[in-house]
């Protein structure tokens, strides 16, 4: 949890309330419990019930917030996940890192997340604009 400690830290510096910048979930027997909340008090990091993490950072788009996409280079071979293309089993594109130019041009046009949950968000956010009726 030193990443959560870190984060609090500085969220310490601005606030009273520095456990806001992380989220929580219930976690038992190596299972998931429950989706990731806002943390609403002060992390207990001793329970193992429970699991922490720094919340995600997000953007705007459209008036809907999503998860900030990727901003630097991954790992060699990470999965990512492609916020504009959905396969056709209407899931968002996913690729393995391999720094190629296309990967590069969809880091830099902000096209990647690392879950697909976020990607489709994103995608989701965009497709939400080409909607709205002028």
């Amino acid at each position: 949890y030193l990443d959560c400690f870190i984060a609090m830290a500085e969220r310490a510096k601005e606030c009273d309330t520095p456990w806001d910048v992380l989220q929580q979930r219930l976690y038992k027997d190596g299972v998931v419990e429950g989706p990731w909340v806002d943390c609403a008090g002060a992390p207990n990091f001793i329970s193992e019930n429970i699991q922490y993490r720094v919340k995600p950072r997000t953007i705007m788009i459209n008036g809907i917030e999503v998860p900030e996409p990727l901003r630097v280079k991954p790992e060699m071979t990470q999965l990512c996940y492609v916020a504009t293309m959905v396969n056709v089993i209407d899931t968002p594109f996913s690729l393995n890192w391999v720094n190629s130019a296309r990967d590069n041009f969809l880091l830099s046009n902000g096209r990647l997340h690392l879950t697909e949950e976020a990607a489709r968000a994103h995608y989701e956010a965009d497709c939400a604009g080409s909607r709205e009726v002028k």
